[in-house]
This record gives C-alpha cells, structure tokens and sequence, in this order.
C-alpha cells in the first residue's frame, strides 16, 4: 500500500512539474523543443541532481516512465494551452 501511494505521488510530482515547466515556457513564446527542455528540466532536474551528488544512477535512467511521463504531461499540456487559454492563475496553482 505504501509503495504504490509512494509511486502514485512520485509519478504525480513528475506530471504536475512538467505542466508547470510547460506554461512557463509558453508564456515566453518557445516552441514544442524549447517546452519539452524547460519541463524536463523542471520535472527531472532536481532528483538527477540530488543523485548525481549522492552518486547513484538518476531515476529517469533507471525507469524511463519518469522520461515518458513528463514528455507526455509537456505535450498534452502545450497542446491544450494553444487550443484553450489557460489563465496566468493556474501556473500559480501548480
């Protein structure tokens, strides 16, 4: 039970970073490549970074559902925002 609430909020943390990193890079104007860098690096960076200094293998190495979760949150989310403006208080919200 723990494990799959650890991992439900894990994959969730990924998704919710990713769209954050998204409408901050939409509110700049990048395209669909500059998006996906900013949330990956948004979604991923910090717990790469946390283990590259404990000296252990990134988790999105690891598992690349994480890589593929952000992907996909990145684009769904860049997608909407161009068909459906999202208010500038959501980013705010995530």
């Amino acid at each position: 039970m723990i494990a799959s609430l650890s991992a439900f909020l894990d994959f969730f943390g990924i998704a919710v970073f990713a769209a954050s990193g998204t409408l901050t890079a939409c509110q700049k104007r990048l395209d669909i490549f500059g998006v996906l860098v900013i949330a990956l690096i948004t979604c991923l960076g910090g717990g790469t970074l946390r283990d590259v200094i404990l000296g252990v293998d990134p988790i999105w190495i690891a598992d690349s559902r994480y890589l593929w979760l952000g992907m996909m949150a990145a684009i769904s989310t860049f997608i909407v925002q161009r068909f459906v403006r999202l208010p500038l208080k959501l980013l705010d919200v995530f």
